[in-house]
């Protein structure tokens, strides 16, 4: 791995990380320098080999960040909206990808999952779609929407282009919760936005599109669609989502005991406190 590359990786994520931090976010606190994906990248090359540099390097010095059970998915996000996944996740999705066969499933790499800001549009690396040694990083709607488009040249450009916004001003956060939105949700305008990274991305086309008006992904039906609307989950794509199904209804059972919400026969209730301690 080129150490100047690792370098400009960890400088631009830093970068991101205190402009995080000057807006009083705390995710801030989580982007951190970790060494843990790095030995695991090779699982990844059974899906892709060769991973793209970039990527590589994101991963080489970093594991994403793992989204807290006490933030809100939007102040969680870390990348214009969107969550940065710990390779676990990444090896995860692809696994999932693999037992589905979902379209373009096996042209992608799992990058950086869109929150409800931006409508749940992720943005991937397609490995496959490689120019000039740079793979680009694609807007999708995975297998729901055969549109796709190219948000960045490439990881390192999508890095530069969010600190070139950042120091344009472009880029800001909602500070409260209010009727429009919620708190810590990330806010730009596209065109804005566009005119800053333009020349970072020749190749992109989702931006110039974003900016002409909302766009229409042509979602498609869901074909055989069970009474009641529920589309059952292959098993095996359950237990990579959930754990071990008997393990999760054991604890869901214990939790329930604990609470009281058992259907055993109603128990007698206890003996009052001591006096003094009621």
């Amino acid at each position: 791995m080129r150490h100047d590359l690792l370098d400009e990786i960890e400088r631009l994520v830093f970068a991101i990380r205190d402009f995080h931090a000057r807006h009083g976010r705390s995710i801030a606190r989580r982007i951190k320098r970790s060494s843990k994906a790095r030995p695991r990248l090779d699982e990844l090359r059974a899906f892709f080999d060769p991973i793209p540099e970039d990527y590589a390097a994101l991963y080489t010095v970093f594991d994403g960040v793992r989204q807290p059970d006490t933030m809100s998915q939007w102040q969680s996000a870390v990348f214009l909206g969107h969550h940065w996944d710990p390779i676990d996740w990444v090896i995860r999705g692809m696994r999932i990808m693999r037992i589905e066969q979902q379209r373009h499933g096996f042209e992608r790499l799992p990058a950086f999952r869109g929150s409800a800001t931006r409508g749940s549009v992720d943005f991937d690396v397609f490995p496959t779609w490689v120019e000039n040694g740079q793979a680009p990083v694609v807007a999708n709607l995975g297998s729901l929407s055969p549109r796709l488009f190219i948000a960045f040249d490439s990881v390192l450009a999508m890095l530069r282009s969010i600190v070139a916004a950042q120091e344009a001003g472009v880029i800001r956060f909602r500070a409260q919760d209010d009727e429009d939105g919620h708190e810590g949700e990330t806010l730009f305008d596209p065109g804005a936005l566009w005119d800053v990274i333009a020349p970072l991305n020749p190749r992109a086309d989702y931006w110039r599109t974003l900016r002409a008006g909302p766009i229409d992904w042509q979602l498609d039906p869901i074909k055989d669609k069970p009474a009641g609307g529920v589309v059952p989950l292959d098993p095996e794509v359950r237990r990579l989502i959930w754990g071990d199904p008997e393990a999760s209804w054991t604890k869901a059972d214990e939790e329930m005991r604990g609470s009281g919400m058992t259907e055993e026969p109603d128990r007698p209730d206890r003996e009052p406190p001591p006096d003094g301690l009621a």
